[in-house]
């Protein structure tokens, strides 16, 4: 078979619609499948060096492919999505049609190939998914390598005030809270550079004023070049966190000015907390009472009181020690007093709490 032969064999079997227009919107080459497909929606049969746009097409379709075509007989090479209705199968079809500049042996365009592709399942299932993430009450949306959005859930109305169509086409920047700017382009790069994160939380001005806190999850497609992103609603985590930090903070004040020192010991006796107060009321930081067992704080004449005393905890949820010696980081026998309560139960704790008071 020879090659030109060949070659309209492959186009006429193939499955996509193919024809080529002149600079005069002449048809000048159709394959059998966009013969058909003309037939079947128009019932008019598209001839060679007929205009490409028959009667039946309405004037915005010739008006918008005209457009289409001009792009092409300038140099332009690109895709379209469109959809027409087909009256046989009663459906709605979507295609990708391509548009390519053809050029004679000056390199001057002299027609445009066109060819189509049937995309109507990538449709229904991209419809069908972008109606799950509409459902959602978490936002979701797709952003540029330049930062832009280019897909956006309907659910950015509730939480930012913005429609969709809004944001398509803006800058996330432009949401971003000023102060957290640097957080968020930080995290950007981070992302981009291939770590995927699913606790990052920045705030976004809202349209009608207010502030929306967003925990993010993204993922980089680096071969589409695209952030695949869903923010939560993460007031709720941001104000528990805060009144976490709040109650961590007002802990550590009270204990920091107290008289008593406070410590966690195991069952054994060894520290697993002490206070922060430690090194002013017994010269010995935190660190240095950790890991260490409370034997080598106490004097070794009370010691044994003291352990026959702790193991009462086993009956019992509270106990107050005799008062017993304790040293110092000079060196020194300090007279102590202190309460011990059994909070094994208790998960944060799961320790023996100890209030010492300094008696001397």
């Amino acid at each position: 078979m020879p090659s030109m032969q060949f070659l309209d064999f492959l186009i006429e079997q193939s499955s996509d619609l193919i024809w080529v227009i002149n600079a005069d919107f002449k048809l000048v080459y159709t394959n059998k499948k966009y013969s058909n497909l003309i037939e079947k929606i128009t019932g008019k049969r598209h001839t060679l060096n007929d205009s490409a746009f028959l009667d039946y097409f309405s004037i915005e379709y010739i008006e918008k492919w005209t457009t289409y075509y001009n792009r092409a007989l300038h140099g332009e090479s690109f895709e379209v999505e469109d959809h027409h209705f087909n009256p046989q199968s009663n459906e709605v079809e979507y295609r990708l049609t391509s548009l390519k500049p053809l050029r004679d042996d000056d390199n001057k365009i002299f027609a445009v190939a066109c060819q189509s592709k049937d995309i109507s399942h990538i449709v229904k299932q991209r419809s069908e998914a972008n109606q799950m993430m509409d459902a959602s009450l978490d936002v979701f949306c797709t952003i540029n390598e330049q930062g832009n959005f280019l897909y956006v859930s309907a659910a950015a109305e509730t939480h930012w005030g913005y429609s969709p169509n809004e944001l398509i086409g803006k800058a996330y920047t432009d949401l971003v809270v000023n102060e957290d700017l640097p957080k968020t382009n930080e995290a950007a790069i981070e992302i981009i550079n291939g770590t995927n994160t699913s606790s990052f939380v920045n705030r976004y001005n809202k349209k009608n004023g207010g502030v929306a806190y967003n925990l993010w999850s993204v993922r980089w497609d680096s071969s589409a070049k695209l952030l695949y992103c869903v923010a939560k609603d993460g007031k709720e985590i941001v104000e528990q966190k805060e009144k976490i930090q709040q109650s961590e903070e007002r802990f550590k004040a009270l204990v920091q000015d107290r008289s008593d020192l406070i410590s966690i010991t195991d069952m054994q006796g060894n520290y697993i907390y002490i206070s922060p107060n430690s090194t002013v009321i017994t010269g010995f930081t935190p660190e240095e009472f950790i890991g260490k067992n409370v034997l080598e704080f106490i004097h070794p004449d009370d010691a044994q009181r003291i352990m026959a005393d702790v193991a009462k905890l086993e009956t019992q949820n509270k106990l107050v020690l005799e008062p017993f010696r304790t040293r110092n980081k000079n060196n020194e026998w300090r007279w102590a007093e202190t309460v011990l309560t059994n909070m094994f139960d208790n998960p944060w704790i799961n320790g023996i709490v100890g209030n010492t008071r300094d008696i001397t």
